[in-house]
């Protein structure tokens, strides 16, 4: 996990970061949120199923952006 949060804090930081994935990122962090509060109140529910497999994309289309950004190293 450590190194995956490198990865997405590299790639949301490079200025070569495009425009959908800033979208995407904002979609991710909102479905974390909303997960969290459905979580506290419901542990189960297709909500909560639903936020984090947002937030799941959105890190994983994070990681792809960062693999194109030649600065980042990876």
């Amino acid at each position: 996990m450590g190194a995956v949060g490198a990865i997405v804090l590299a790639a949301i930081h490079s200025k070569d970061f495009s425009t959908t994935g800033r979208k995407i990122l904002i979609a991710g962090v909102i479905a974390a949120g909303i997960g969290t509060i459905v979580a506290i109140f419901l542990t189960q529910g297709l909500i909560f199923k639903i936020a984090f497999a947002i937030t799941y994309f959105a890190v994983v289309w994070i990681c792809l952006e960062a693999v194109r950004i030649p600065r980042c190293g990876i």
